[in-house]
């Protein structure tokens, strides 16, 4: 793997954010995943919420 760029830490505004947990087991969780990401898009659009910023998933 190639470093693009060096290491170092960015600061941003701080903003509105929305974590889902789920625990689900390995088989089928990238479709839990989607199915979850599918229902947040639906919520966003229909209740007018401005989506400013990419949906991601990860672990903590």
């Amino acid at each position: 793997m190639d470093v693009v760029e060096p290491t170092r830490v960015v600061q941003y505004d701080a903003r509105s954010c929305l974590g889902i947990r789920v625990v689900t087991p390995f088989r089928g969780m990238l479709g839990k995943r989607n199915e979850l990401l599918d229902e947040l898009i639906a919520f966003v659009a229909e209740n007018g919420i401005d989506d400013a910023g990419p949906f991601f998933s990860g672990c903590t």
